[in-house]
């Protein structure tokens, strides 16, 4: 393959940038074809790493590990998969290869997965303003609320059962928060919720959502604790507490560069006006219900005192 790229490719739209790619990323609108790509994302062999220009794409290394290559504006990163591994990795002497788990992720949505859900996140927090959370994201009337936590602590769970309430789901993954006149912007990323299912699979088949982009500013962060055997626990964050459950949550190219991007000071210098809650959830559906009637107590009281 040469400069040219791939012969087909397909062109989304991802937060504020249009991505051409020649992997189905899954759960992205569609752009127009004469849309000027921010981002362009390849998929092949590739010998030595680092350059912008796409002379280094090489497929005719069987023996190299297949590679992604992410390309904007004169900036390349080197997305790796192995044959094993656990998370990601930055190697020390080359910060611009990164290294993910390849297990299982053998499919074209399970790739389109790690794309959207994983590196373009990292690549928008790094090559822009913006804040990008690993939270999911809903509102209600221009409202927004984040739930932020580790994979596994129920973010999607809370996001669909509050979609089933009336709110708007922004994301169950990713979000990406930027300052302006009225506050924090809240955008959504990717439409739609991650499928689960028995197998791995098809375990990330984003449903169909609407694609329209509400316009929503943030009001308030819940971060999900361990799961409790008691009763519901909400602690309100002040501070340095809650300064640090944003930027803790935040994607990272670079989890080891202790420098922090322009957009991210910048976010956690306006406190989400509803607070930013530390929440300790009880098994099962009852606990789940309990916070859902919380979150919705706090966000009606937080409008009220907005239009008040």
């Amino acid at each position: 393959m040469g400069a040219d790229g791939p012969s087909t490719s397909q062109v989304v739209r991802y937060g504020p940038w249009c991505v051409r790619s020649d992997i189905a990323l899954h759960g992205l609108p569609q752009a127009s074809t004469r849309d000027e790509a921010d981002v362009i994302v390849l998929r092949g062999q590739v010998a030595v790493p680092g350059d912008a220009d796409e002379s280094c794409w090489d497929d005719g290394t069987e023996d190299a590990a297949p590679t992604l290559l992410v390309f904007r504006r004169g900036s390349s990163h080197v997305v790796q998969f192995p044959a094993e591994g656990v998370l990601v990795s930055i190697d020390a002497h080359t910060p611009r290869r990164i290294t993910y788990d390849a297990r299982a992720m053998t499919q074209g949505t399970d790739l389109g997965h790690v794309l959207v859900d994983q590196v373009l996140p990292r690549c928008l927090a790094a090559w822009s303003d913006h804040l990008v959370m690993h939270a999911a994201g809903v509102q209600k009337d221009g409202y927004a609320w984040l739930v932020a936590g580790p994979s596994g602590r129920g973010k999607t769970t809370l996001a669909l059962d509050l979609a089933e309430r009336g709110w708007t789901l922004l994301g169950d993954d990713a979000v990406a928060l930027s300052p302006d006149a009225r506050g924090v912007r809240v955008q959504r990323l990717r439409g739609g919720t991650r499928a689960y299912g028995s197998a791995w699979s098809k375990s990330w088949r984003p449903h169909a959502h609407d694609e329209d982009e509400p316009v929503a500013h943030l009001s308030g962060v819940i971060t999900l604790l361990p799961r409790s055997e008691g009763a519901l626990h909400v602690e309100r964050l002040r501070g340095v507490e809650a300064a640090m459950a944003l930027v803790g949550s935040a994607f990272r190219l670079d989890p080891a560069d202790p420098s922090r991007p322009a957009g991210e000071l910048e976010v956690v210098q306006h406190a989400p006006p509803a607070g930013v809650y530390a929440v300790a959830v009880p098994h099962g559906q009852d606990g789940r219900d309990e916070l859902v009637a919380w979150l919705e107590s706090a966000a009606a009281r937080a409008r009220e005192a907005d239009v008040a």
